[in-house]
């Protein structure tokens, strides 16, 4: 059945893909970061959604087959990417704390509770209100991805990505 411009008129304001918040709720507590949780909001430019999908078992018996639901699955990562500016903070923050998982040249590695930390991803509306958060509990740094340097003067911004795994998450609705 079509649908009237009265129906679409009344929905609310559709959210976008470019009003979003990133905090550090706490830095993994090896790293001595020299950068706040607004530093790396400020620089951030993307970052990936955890998601939830179910595992479905396949069951057959006798020559019948059925599905399941089965256990969830994660998929226990997620990327930021970042501008980097002259002071490479960013790549700052990245080397201490895989420094810390794992220290170059003796592999000494810290506690895991020394190395993880939970970051928050908010969705905000066209008016900056927040109405979707994401919690993502037990993070820590897994890699990090530089850019291909290039003599190209029309080649793209300086943007770093660090993929961090994590525990799980929960979504909370705010509105």
């Amino acid at each position: 059945m079509p649908i009237s411009i009265e129906e679409v008129r009344s929905l609310g304001d559709i959210l976008t893909l470019n009003k979003w918040d990133l905090a550090f709720l706490n830095f993994p507590k090896a790293v001595s970061a020299n950068l706040s949780s607004d530093d790396l909001n400020l620089r951030c430019y993307t970052a990936s959604v955890p998601k939830r999908t179910n595992q479905k078992q396949e069951i057959t018996i006798r020559g019948h087959k059925v599905l399941q639901p089965g256990d969830d699955d994660f998929g226990n990562q997620v990327t930021l990417v970042f501008f980097e500016d002259d002071a490479v903070k960013i790549r700052k923050f990245d080397e201490l704390w895989a420094e810390a998982i794992s220290a170059l040249g003796t592999a000494l590695k810290q506690k895991r509770e020394e190395v993880k930390c939970d970051i928050s991803l908010t969705r905000l509306n066209r008016q900056n209100e927040p109405v979707l958060r994401y919690i993502i509990r037990g993070c820590f740094r897994e890699d990090a991805e530089e850019p291909e340097l290039t003599g190209d003067p029309n080649a793209e911004l300086d943007k770093y990505s660090i993929m961090i795994s994590f525990d799980d998450f929960k979504r909370e609705f705010l509105v």
